[in-house]
C-alpha cells in the first residue's frame, strides 16, 4: 500500500522568527516510566470534497445538502482507552435526513494494549443517481499507541488516505442542467467535475522538537488535478492546481514551541478555453461571469457567476492549543447574490493540544523505517530545508475487488436530484426575466 509522505515543521521562539522549516526523520524507542502523564490530543482531516451549501430560496437560506466525499481523518486523546482512531471514508452524506446506505470506510483503532496495524479497503464506483459519480479508488487507515508515548517517545499516530479516480455532481445525462455544448448544439452537462484521481491523506504524530522537548502534530494535505463546471460546453470553467496544499499545525506546550505551517495552493483558472487568472498567495480570488444558458463567457457583469478563490487560512494558537482550516480551491455559482453552489475542494483541518511539554526521551536520531514503510519517529529540527506538511501520495484508482462495497443510494435521492434540476431551469428563467428576452 503507498502511504502518505510528509515532512513537518516547528521551531523554538528565535527558530520561528528566523522562519526556519522543519524535517522529519526518525528516532528510536524508549522504555515507559512508571510515571508516565503527558496529556495530549490532536485531530486532522482532509476531504476531496466538501459540499457546504446548494441552495433553493423556497428553503429560506436551508442548505439542501451536506455533503463530504473522499475524506481521511485521525484523532487522538491520551487519556482515552481508544487513544489513536484513523478512518478514511468515501462518502459521509445527509441530505435532508437521506441515508444513501453505509458508506464504505477503511478505520484502524489503536486501543491502550495495542495497535491493529494498518487497513486497507478497495472501492468500486459510488454512483448516486442523478446527484454524484464517484470512479473506483481505495481506502488505507493505520493508527499506532505504545505507553511510553506518554513518557517522552516519539513516533507515528495516525495516518489516514483516501484515493478516488474521478468525481462528478450532478453528471451529465441525468437531466439536471442542460446547455449549449461547444459546438453550438443542445447538451447535457455535469454541474461540477473533478478530474483525472483525487486524493486526501491526514496525520497525527508525536515530534521531537528543538531543546529535545515532545512535540504533538497534526497534518493534512489533497491532491487534485483539475476542477471544472459546465463542463463541455461554451461557458466551462476550469481550475487546473499548479501546485497542491500542505497545512501542519504543532503544539508544543508553549506559543513559542507551536506553529501554523501553510503552504497555500497555486491555481489556473481558464473560460471557454480562455486564461482568466493565476491565483496565489498574492491574488486569492476571480468571478467569471456567465452567459444564462451556458453559451459562453460574457466580458461584461452577468446574474450568474462562478467565484473561485484560495481557501483562506482560519487560524488559532495558544499557549496549549493550536488550530487551522483551508481549502485548495473554493467555487460558488452566485446568481446574483443568492449563492447556488458552495464547495470546497481538498479542504483541509488540523488541530493539536498539549497543556505544557516534556522531554524526549530515547536514543539519537537514526535514518530508518519499518517493515510498513513508514518512519518509526519524528524529529523537528531547524534546517532551513523546504518541507511541506503533508505530500499527496500515489493513490492510482483500484478496480473493485469486493462486491457491494460502494454504499446503494436510497430512492430519496432522486428527490434531491428534481429539487437541483427546478434550481437549474429556475436560474436560467429567472435571469431571462430580467433581463426581458424569451425562453429558448
Amino acid at each position: 500500500m503507498t502511504w502518505l509522505r510528509r515532512t513537518g515543521a516547528a521551531a523554538t521562539a528565535a527558530g520561528l522568527a528566523a522562519g526556519a522549516c522543519a524535517a522529519l526523520v526518525p528516532l528510536g524507542a524508549a522504555q515507559a516510566g512508571p510515571g508516565c502523564t503527558a496529556r495530549f490530543s490532536a485531530s486532522a482531516q482532509a476531504d476531496v470534497l466538501r459540499l457546504r451549501a446548494l441552495d433553493l430560496p423556497i428553503l429560506r437560506d436551508r442548505p439542501l445538502a451536506d455533503l463530504r466525499l473522499a475524506s481521511a481523518t485521525g484523532a487522538v486523546d491520551s487519556a482515552s482507552a481508544q487513544p489513536a482512531v484513523a478512518a478514511a471514508h468515501l462518502s459521509e452524506l445527509a441530505v435532508l435526513g437521506i441515508d444513501p446506505g453505509e458508506p464504505a470506510v477503511s478505520r484502524s483503532i489503536a486501543t491502550t494494549a495495542g495497535s491493529p496495524g494498518p487497513h486497507e479497503t478497495r472501492l468500486s464506483a459510488l454512483n448516486a443517481p442523478g446527484l454524484l459519480d464517484a470512479e473506483a479508488g481505495r481506502l488505507t487507515s493505520d493508527a499506532s499507541w505504545r505507553r511510553d508515548y506518554r513518557c517522552g517517545q516519539t513516533g507515528p499516530l495516525t495516518r489516514a488516505a483516501t484515493g478516488i479516480g474521478s468525481l462528478t455532481l450532478l453528471p451529465a445525462g441525468g437531466g439536471a442542467v442542460s446547455a449549449g455544448g461547444a459546438d453550438g448544439s443542445d447538451a447535457g452537462t455535469s454541474l461540477l467535475r473533478v478530474r483525472s484521481a483525487g486524493a486526501s491523506q491526514a496525520f497525527t504524530e508525536l515530534v521531537r522538537l528543538p531543546g529535545n522537548r515532545v512535540g504533538v502534530a497534526a497534518g493534512a494535505g489533497s491532491s487534485l488535478a483539475e476542477v471544472s463546471l459546465f463542463d463541455g460546453t461554451a461557458a466551462e470553467v476550469s481550475v487546473k492546481v499548479v501546485s497542491q496544499p500542505k497545512l501542519l499545525a504543532v503544539a508544543g506546550g508553549s506559543r513559542a514551541r507551536s506553529l501554523v505551517d501553510y503552504r497555500p495552493a497555486v491555481l489556473e483558472v481558464t473560460a471557454a478555453g480562455r486564461p482568466v487568472a493565476h491565483l496565489s498567495a498574492e491574488k486569492i480570488s476571480t468571478d467569471v461571469y456567465v452567459n444564462a444558458s451556458l453559451r459562453g463567457r460574457t466580458p461584461t457583469r452577468s446574474l450568474l457567476s462562478v467565484r473561485v478563490s484560495i481557501g483562506e487560512l482560519v487560524r488559532t494558537l495558544t499557549d496549549s492549543a493550536v488550530s487551522a482550516e483551508a481549502a485548495t480551491v473554493r467555487v460558488q455559482l452566485l446568481l446574483g447574490k443568492a449563492v447556488i453552489l458552495d464547495t470546497s475542494l481538498g479542504h483541509l483541518s488540523v488541530a493539536a493540544t498539549s497543556a505544557r511539554s516534556w522531554p524526549a526521551t530515547g536514543p539519537a536520531p537514526q535514518a530508518a523505517v519499518t517493515d510498513a514503510g513508514r518512519p518509526k519517529a519524528t524529529v523537528v529540527t531547524a534546517s532551513p530545508s523546504p518541507s511541506p506538511a503533508a505530500t499527496a501520495p500515489a493513490l492510482a484508482p483500484a478496480a473493485a475487488s469486493q462486491s457491494g462495497g460502494a454504499p446503494h443510494p436510497r430512492a430519496a435521492t432522486f428527490v434531491l436530484a428534481a429539487a437541483v434540476a427546478l434550481l437549474a431551469t429556475g436560474a436560467v428563467a429567472t435571469v431571462r426575466r430580467r433581463r426581458g428576452s424569451p425562453a429558448a
